[in-house]
């Protein structure tokens, strides 16, 4: 059966009989809906909120492309990404980064320095500071810097997992 067809069909009761051979998001959204309009709200609702949480944990896929359009200069797109990823995740201090960061980020990187990484390691960058840790311990692997690259690393880390367990927790 075109569960596409039958849902433009109205025929809303052959698509909530078949319910058993839908296995896309899409065509789950059309059981939902289905439920929906023929009144079962309690079983509408369960669908619709798997579809819910499902939505939310792939809506992540845009903070990623917002930070690859932004490494590779395409802030306009790197924003529409950000912007759209924010509806799910406003508390996301991170992608508020990605938005307000100047539209020279990359210049800025290319010429990797301790200093750099240390300051925005201080401003809580640390994305970016590791990024730059990376770059320079390619080029001469000092101790030092190692170490400060590590340091950032757990910081980096802890703070990621406190995010998550927050969100886990909410």
């Amino acid at each position: 059966m075109n569960i596409k067809q039958a849902f433009h069909d109205q025929k809303y009761l052959e698509i909530v009989n078949t319910s058993d051979n839908l296995i896309s998001s899409e065509d789950r959204l059309m059981l939902g809906i289905s439920l929906y309009r023929l009144g079962r709200y309690d079983e509408a609702l369960r669908v619709l909120n798997k579809i819910s949480v499902e939505a939310q944990e792939l809506v992540k896929s845009l903070f990623f492309m917002g930070k690859i359009y932004q490494q590779k200069g395409d802030m306009d797109a790197a924003k529409q990404c950000i912007q759209r990823y924010l509806v799910f995740y406003p508390d996301d201090d991170e992608a508020y980064d990605v938005i307000q960061a100047p539209q020279d980020v990359a210049d800025m990187i290319s010429m990797p320095s301790k200093e750099l990484a240390q300051l925005y390691a201080q401003q809580g960058h640390l994305e970016q500071a590791l990024d730059i840790y990376a770059n320079l311990l390619k080029d001469s692997p000092e101790a030092n810097i190692r170490d400060i690259a590590l340091e950032t690393q757990n910081i980096f880390i802890e703070r990621t997992l406190e995010q998550w367990l927050e969100r886990v927790c909410e």
